[in-house]
């Protein structure tokens, strides 16, 4: 959840903030699950999150709303592909499941472990190569 997490509490013109206000406007077609969206509000209420967030007048919850309100929502199938990290499960069997999918993620040890064949970008290749 770095990515929206860092846009939500950061500078809309930020790479993370340039991905996320592409998605929210329709420039993007984006993909989510329940595990994913309920991650995003479970750590935009951490208290160091939820207190940045509140300063700047937004919610947790209003964020991830949004963001749900223009995700595809999908319930993808457990794949035979195990994430680098256990915990990112969920978004590997994400990314499997859509053929054209593109993970963006400041994941360091996702990032340099793609499954073959797919896309995993950090916030600011993403914005170099597909939003410019």
């Amino acid at each position: 959840p770095n990515v929206f997490v860092s846009a939500g509490i950061g500078v809309a013109t930020s790479y993370p903030g340039q991905v996320v206000q592409a998605a929210l406007s329709g420039a993007l077609s984006p993909v989510a699950s329940e595990p994913l969206l309920t991650e995003y509000l479970r750590v935009l209420r951490r208290p160091r999150f939820a207190e940045r967030l509140a300063r700047a007048g937004r919610a947790p919850e209003v964020l991830v709303a949004s963001f749900r309100d223009v995700s595809t929502r999908i319930r993808p199938a457990a794949s035979d592909e195990a994430a680098p990290d256990p915990n990112d499960q969920h978004l590997w069997d994400l990314l499997l499941a859509v053929p054209d999918a593109i993970l963006v993620t400041g994941d360091r040890l996702l990032l340099e472990n793609p499954p073959e064949g797919r896309e995993v970008l950090s916030p600011r290749a993403f914005v170099e190569r597909y939003l410019r």
